[in-house]
């Protein structure tokens, strides 16, 4: 499955909110998710919640 990648996510369905989001411990903010860089706020395809 390719993964989708939005920069902009609905509140509540966030990379932030999802189990596979790993923030980067000096910068929340952004993370790491399926090996790519992406920013807490985003989304894709493939959320699911915590």
């Amino acid at each position: 499955m390719e993964v989708k990648y939005e920069p902009q996510g609905p509140v509540g369905r966030q990379c932030q909110d999802c189990k596979f989001f790993e923030p980067i411990k000096d910068n929340p903010s952004q993370g790491k998710c399926f090996g790519k860089d992406v920013i807490a706020q985003g989304t894709c395809n493939v959320f699911v919640f915590k």
